[in-house]
């Protein structure tokens, strides 16, 4: 008859149901003596059938020979400890609802044994100013009172007297006596530190066409490139004046030429010149400016950069500026006067091709002589229509100069089409107030059609009182050859005239006889004089 190691081994097999295992080895002995002693405690001895040797058997589903380990058997190896109720289980273990020990909370084993986890191994279960006690199956956090801190170990505040116990100014004592830090900035109060609210997950409310920028103690929201507005609102910035529906004339705007570009967006002035909107970027400086005595450029500066400034001019179909060089009765224009254009290339003329001429120097009929370094003028004027040269970012003199002289330099204007630009002599005569013979660049098909750029011509503006009379350039060899032939149009005749013979001072022109009929065009010869 087959019994037990203990009565605990057997309320389990009644529990769990376990059914024994086959005999695999005998001792000498029975079970009367050797059970208890020989057998593992999840075994049950079985004698022989003459009672002179004895067996131990795991249960079902156990590893082993049934025998003590410590008497050299292998001992039953149970993958969960069975169990009918929790006080079948070690201490800090629990029966579970599938009848095996399992470790309680806070301790870790197999269920034969359950350890203590010690948690105060990680440091940052505590507050900074707290230390940890390991408890079984559990821990504790407690504030370090004799540093001066208080509360529940997790979070630990100082008790202040005043601000002056805490990180002040970025920090106040409150009516509980603990140190808090100001909006912006995390720490125990005492130590205060500036919290990023931009970094990811942080805790700002830019919008998506903004970027956050962290600040000492806060944050603030920047549109972006291309867009305007208090960062938490942003809406696209116009690219030109034109985008503008309904601005005032003479009104300032911003604008950002290259949209969400990497330009920085600008302030312009919108206007209409003759109907056609215009964008215009003004100089920073006061003009016109009193030109520098010492040898050095006289520096021109605007708001924006000029790499912001190159989109405008990109995406312009028609851009100009205007200068001035004045000098006082008596006093002659200095020479060697350049102008420096955006990519630092020096320039000695305004408008025409040849370099250390003005515009009437190139056609060589002026009033008086109109080089940069000329002895009788007394102004130099012209307009860069060239985009690539724009802006002028200074003005350079080779020798000391004199304070009776003046530069002016004009806004930066820029449109789809040509504006500002008569369509011929007349058009600036009586719509330009252009009342002096002058070179003068024109564009005769205008805004609507601007099929063809603007061009240099002469204007006769004084030898008839209703027309203004146009004269292109037919040829240019003009070095060599003393004669030169100019296309002359005059389209609003009143009626059929006759150029007289007129003689004018020696070095400037003499007009030849010739007819004009109405809208029809002529040719006259200019003949210089030496």
């Amino acid at each position: 008859m087959a019994r037990t190691g203990s009565s605990l081994l057997f309320a389990l097999t009644l529990v769990c149901g376990l059914q024994a295992r086959s005999i695999t080895m005998y001792r000498d002995g029975d079970c009367s003596l050797n059970a208890y002693l020989s057998c593992d405690q999840y075994a049950r001895c079985i004698d022989s059938e003459d009672g002179s040797r004895f067996t131990c058997e795991c249960l079902n589903n156990v590893e082993g020979d049934g025998f003590k380990e410590s008497l050299g058997g292998t001992g039953c190896k149970l993958p969960l400890k069975p169990c009918a109720t929790s006080k079948d289980c070690p201490e800090y273990a629990t029966c579970s609802p599938e009848h095996s020990c399992v470790c309680d909370k806070g301790f870790q084993g197999d269920g034969f044994t359950c350890a203590d986890i010690n948690e105060c191994q990680n440091t940052s279960l505590c507050a900074q100013h707290a230390y940890c006690i390991n408890e079984p199956g559990t821990f504790a956090c407690r504030c370090n009172q004799t540093e001066g801190y208080h509360g529940d170990g997790f979070t630990c505040n100082f008790k202040c007297a005043s601000n002056n116990d805490c990180d002040a100014p970025i920090a106040t004592c409150n009516d509980d006596n603990i140190c808090v830090c100001d909006k912006g900035y995390g720490g125990d109060g005492r130590k205060c530190t500036d919290v990023d609210e931009c970094a990811p997950g942080g805790a700002h409310n830019c919008m998506v066409n903004a970027n956050c920028v962290n600040t000492v103690g806060s944050f603030k929201c920047e549109c972006k490139n291309g867009y305007s507005g208090d960062g938490i609102n942003c809406s696209s910035l116009p690219r030109t004046c034109k985008d503008i529906p309904g601005f005032t004339n003479g009104n300032k705007y911003k604008i950002d030429p290259d949209g969400p570009g990497p330009a920085n967006g600008f302030i312009v002035i919108c206007d209409k010149i003759n109907g056609i909107i215009v964008t215009k970027l003004p100089p920073t400086g006061p003009f016109p400016m009193t030109t520098p005595t010492t040898q050095g450029p006289l520096v021109i500066t605007y708001e924006p950069k000029p790499t912001d400034i190159q989109p405008l001019l990109e995406n312009s179909g028609f851009c100009y500026q205007d200068i001035s060089f004045r000098c006082l009765a008596g006093f002659a224009l200095f020479p060697g006067t350049k102008w420096i254009d955006a990519y630092d290339n020096a320039h000695s003329n305004w408008g025409s091709t040849q370099d250390d001429m003005c515009a009437c120097g190139e056609l060589k009929v002026c009033p008086a002589s109109c080089y940069c370094d000329g002895s009788k003028a007394t102004m130099d004027s012209g307009r860069v229509l060239n985009k690539r040269n724009l802006p002028v970012v200074a003005i350079t003199f080779s020798t000391t100069v004199s304070a009776k002289g003046s530069v002016d330099i004009q806004p930066l204007i820029c449109s789809d089409v040509p504006a500002g630009i008569p369509i011929d002599c007349h058009d600036a005569k009586f719509n330009y107030n252009v009342k002096k013979n002058t070179p003068l660049h024109i564009d005769p098909d205008g805004p609507s059609m601007n099929s063809l750029p603007p061009f240099l011509v002469y204007c006769d503006m004084q030898s008839y009182s209703h027309v203004g009379v146009t004269a292109v350039i037919v040829e240019k060899e003009f070095q060599t050859v003393q004669r030169r032939r100019f296309r002359i149009c005059d389209q609003r005749p009143k009626k059929t005239r006759l150029f007289p013979r007129r003689r004018r001072r020696a070095g400037l022109v003499r007009l030849r006889r010739h007819q004009f009929m109405p809208g029809s065009e002529c040719q006259m010869q200019l003949r210089h004089r030496r």
